[in-house]
C-alpha cells in the first residue's frame, strides 16, 4: 500500500476507544485520543472525495463518514439515502434490514466480514436498488486499512449513468449485429478493430479471426484499389463506390462500400468506419438488364444501320459486275478495287461497333477520357441517325478523366442521343458538349447529390419540342414512355440514371416547351490536377458594398443558398418565390435595389414576363437571368427584355458574385428597341 497521505487506505490508525459518527453541519472529524492535526488532514481528504466514503473499525462499526455520504441522505442518491439512519453499527444495520434489498445488504455485510478477517484483500459489488431509489445502480468497494487497529474503507458510488451508457452501447451493438451489411472499423493503419456479425455473414471470417489483421490483406486481392480508396477517405473524410473483395473461401464479391473518417472530439482522425453491401447478385441481374437494354437500343437504330449497310453493299455488288466484265484495266481497275476495299472496311467497322456495344464489358472500371467517348458516339450518330439531324460537337481535349466502365457510359450517352433523335422527328440540331468543372460548397448545398470537388460534365442538347412539365418527374421511372406501342419500352432513361448513379454521378435536366432539352451528366473526376483545382477554388470573388439585390426563384433551396452567399459577401438581399411578389418588392424598394437575379422558368409568371413588368417600373433595371437551358437557347427574348447577363444553372458562387459585380458596375444599358 502507498504511504501517501492522499491514500485513504494508509490513514493513521483509528482510535477504538471512542468511535463516534459525525452528524449535522459540523465537519466530519474524529474526536478522541488521536492527534487533531492528523484528524483534520484525514477529514479534508475524505471530504474532497466525490464518492460516499465511510471508515469502519475492526468491529464493523462506522467511525466517520465524509460530506458526500451525509449529503446523499438529503434527497440525493447514495449511501445515506440507501441505508437510512443506521447509527454506528454498519454490520448490524446490514444484518437487520429486511425487504426487497435485504439480499444485497447481506452480501455487503458478508464481504465486510471477510475483509476485516483478512480472508479477502478487496470486496467489490455492483447492484441495483429497489427502494427507496428505484432503478439506480451502485458500486460498493471495501478495502482493508493498514495499521494495528485494523478496520476498512467503504466507498459507495452511484454508477447509474455508466450502466445506462453500457446498456445503450449493448443495444447499439445488438442493432449493428442485426444489420445484413458488413460493418467494419479500421484504425488509421488499416488494422481491423471492430467486426460486426454482418461482416461475419458476408465475408465468412469470425471476429476473432479478423480483429488485428490488415483489412487490405484480408479482404481483397486488388490491394491498390483498396489503398487508393483508403487514401481518399483520409483526404476527403468519406468515400463511396464499388470494390472487389473476397470471402474466406475465396469467392469474389462486388460490394458497395461507404467509408467515413471518424474523428475525436478535438477533430483529429481516429478510425475509418466502413459499411459493405454485397451487390454481387444485383450486379449480375443489372448486367443482364443492361444487355437487354443495349439490344433494344440497337433495335431502335436498326433502320439507320440497315440503310448504311445497303449503302455499303451497293458499290460492292456493282463493282463485282464491273470486274466480271473483265474490261477494266490499269487505273480504272485499281480505282474499283480501292472502292471495294473501303466499303468492306466500313462495313466491318460498323459490325464491330454493333457487336462491341451488344456484348458489353460491365464491371471493370478504368480511366476513361470523356472526349474519346463523345467522338466514338459521334461516329455512330453520323452513320445511323436521319440526315435531317445535324450533329454539333463541342469537345474539349483538355479534360480530366473519370473512373468508369466505358461500355456503360457509351450506352448511357447513346440512350440520351436516341431520345434526342426521337424528340426531333422533322430534323434539328443535336449538340454534344464536354467540360470540366469544380464545384464549391455553395453549389453542393443547392444540389444534394453533388459534393464539392472536380467533375466532368457531358451535355446532350436537342432542339426538339421540349418535355412537358407534368411528366418531367416521371421520365426516369422504369417503363414510363410517351412513345407509341412497339417503339419503346421506357427503359432508356432509367438505364441512364442507373449507370450514372453507379459511377457516383448525377443528372440535371433542363427543358422548356418548344425550346428543346438539355441532359447534363456529372461524373466525379478521378485525376484532376491539384494545381488546376486549387487555382479555380482559390480565386477570390469580389465583395459587395451593401447593395440591395432582389433574388427571384421558385426553388426555395436555391433562393436560400443564393441569399446566404450574397449576404456573406457584403450584399443585402430581398427574395421572392414568384414573379408577382418580385414585382411588388421592386416597386416598394425601387430606389434601393441595385440589380435583380431571376430564374427564367417559373410557374404562373415566368422570367420574361417578370422582366417586362420590372422594366415598366424602371427602364434602367439591371437584370441577371438564370436558366437551366443553354444561355443561347432564348437570346432573342432575353435581348428584348434588356438582359445582358446570363447564369447557366447550376452555377458556382464565384460565378454568381463576379457576374453580379460586373452587372452592378456596368453603365446603364440603352433601352431595348421597340417591337
Amino acid at each position: 500500500m502507498s504511504d501517501s497521505p492522499g491514500d485513504p487506505h494508509s490513514l493513521p490508525p483509528l482510535a477504538k476507544s471512542e468511535p463516534v459518527v459525525t452528524s449535522g453541519a459540523e465537519p466530519a472529524l474524529v474526536r478522541g485520543n488521536s492527534n487533531m492535526e492528523e484528524a483534520g488532514l484525514r477529514a479534508a481528504i475524505l471530504n474532497a472525495l466525490p464518492a460516499c466514503v465511510a471508515l469502519i473499525d475492526g468491529t464493523g462499526r462506522i467511525v466517520t463518514v465524509n460530506e458526500a455520504w451525509k449529503q446523499s441522505g438529503a434527497g440525493g442518491s447514495g449511501a445515506a439515502a440507501f441505508f437510512g439512519d443506521i447509527g454506528c453499527d454498519y454490520l448490524g444495520a446490514c444484518d437487520q434490514t429486511s425487504g426487497s434489498d435485504s439480499v444485497q445488504l447481506h452480501i455487503m455485510a458478508a464481504g465486510l466480514r471477510r475483509v476485516l478477517a483478512g480472508k479477502q484483500s478487496r470486496f467489490m459489488h455492483e447492484f441495483t436498488c429497489h427502494h427507496p431509489l428505484q432503478g439506480r445502480w451502485y458500486r460498493i468497494t471495501i478495502t482493508p486499512l493498514n495499521g494495528p487497529g485494523g478496520g476498512a474503507v467503504v466507498m459507495f458510488l452511484d454508477i447509474t449513468e455508466r450502466k445506462e451508457t453500457e446498456e445503450c452501447l449493448r443495444e447499439q451493438a445488438a442493432l449493428l449485429d442485426q444489420a445484413r451489411d458488413a460493418i467494419v472499423v479500421r484504425n488509421l493503419e488499416d488494422t481491423i478493430v471492430f467486426w460486426s456479425k454482418g461482416a461475419e455473414r458476408v465475408f465468412g471470417w469470425k471476429a476473432g479471426e479478423a480483429l488485428g489483421r490488415k483489412a487490405g490483406e484480408l479482404l481483397t486481392k486488388h490491394t491498390e484499389k483498396h489503398e487508393a480508396a483508403r487514401k481518399l477517405v483520409l483526404e476527403r473524410g468519406e468515400w463511396a463506390g464499388e470494390l472487389q473483395k473476397q470471402t474466406k473461401d475465396g469467392r469474389e464479391l462486388t460490394v458497395e462500400n461507404r467509408s467515413t473518417l471518424v474523428r475525436a472530439k478535438d477533430g483529429t482522425p481516429r478510425s475509418i468506419l466502413s459499411i459493405d453491401t454485397d451487390a454481387t447478385e444485383r450486379k449480375k441481374i443489372e448486367s443482364q438488364f443492361l444487355r437487354v437494354q443495349r439490344l433494344e437500343s440497337i433495335g431502335t437504330l436498326a433502320s439507320g444501320i440497315a440503310h448504311d449497310l445497303n449503302n455499303i453493299l451497293a458499290p460492292i455488288l456493282m463493282s463485282i459486275d464491273l470486274l466480271a466484265d473483265d474490261q477494266l484495266v490499269g487505273a480504272q481497275r485499281t480505282h474499283v478495287l480501292d472502292g471495294l476495299r473501303c466499303s468492306a472496311q466500313r462495313g466491318g467497322s460498323m459490325v464491330r461497333q454493333v457487336l462491341s456495344f451488344a456484348r458489353g464489358m460491365e464491371g471493370q472500371k478504368i480511366a476513361v477520357q470523356p472526349h474519346h467517348l463523345v467522338h466514338e458516339l459521334a461516329g455512330i450518330i453520323q452513320e445511323t441517325f436521319p440526315k435531317g439531324i445535324r450533329l454539333k460537337l463541342e469537345p474539349n481535349n483538355s479534360l480530366w478523366s473519370v473512373s468508369g466502365d466505358p461500355t456503360q457510359l457509351h450506352q448511357a450517352l447513346l440512350n440520351l442521343c436516341v431520345n434526342a433523335r426521337d424528340a426531333m422527328p422533322n430534323g434539328g440540331t443535336l449538340t454534344l458538349a464536354v467540360e470540366s468543372r469544380v464545384f464549391d460548397e455553395s453549389y453542393a448545398a443547392m444540389n444534394p447529390e453533388a459534393r464539392p470537388g472536380p467533375y466532368v460534365v457531358i451535355k446532350v442538347t436537342d432542339s426538339g419540342g421540349g418535355i412537358r412539365p407534368e411528366i418531367r418527374d416521371k421520365i426516369f421511372d422504369p417503363f414510363f414512355t410517351t412513345k407509341e406501342f412497339g417503339k419503346g419500352t421506357g427503359l432508356g432513361l432509367s438505364t441512364v440514371l442507373a449507370i450514372v448513379k453507379g459511377h457516383q454521378g448525377f443528372i440535371h435536366l433542363s427543358s422548356e416547351l418548344h425550346q428543346g432539352s438539355t441532359f447534363q451528366i456529372y461524373l466525379p473526376a478521378e485525376n484532376a490536377k491539384a494545381e488546376e483545382v486549387s487555382s479555380v477554388e482559390g480565386s477570390v470573388a469580389p465583395f459587395g458594398g451593401g447593395e440591395l439585390i432582389l433574388v427571384v426563384d421558385d426553388e426555395e433551396v436555391i433562393l436560400d443558398i443564393s441569399r446566404k452567399t450574397l449576404e456573406k459577401r457584403g450584399y443585402r438581399v430581398l427574395t421572392a418565390l414568384e414573379g408577382a411578389t418580385a414585382v411588388a418588392l421592386y416597386a416598394q424598394h425601387r430606389g434601393e435595389i441595385a440589380a435583380v437575379l431571376t430564374d427564367m422558368m417559373m410557374p404562373v409568371m415566368d422570367g420574361i414576363t417578370t422582366l417586362h413588368a420590372l422594366r415598366r417600373i424602371n427602364p434602367d433595371v439591371k437584370v441577371i437571368a438564370a436558366s437551366g437551358l443553354s444561355s443561347n437557347a432564348n437570346p432573342a427574348k432575353a435581348s428584348d427584355a434588356g438582359i445582358r447577363y446570363f447564369l447557366h444553372k447550376p452555377y458556382r458562387a464565384e460565378t454568381l458574385l463576379k457576374t453580379l459585380r460586373e452587372a452592378i458596375d456596368s453603365p446603364t444599358p440603352p433601352p431595348p428597341a421597340a417591337n
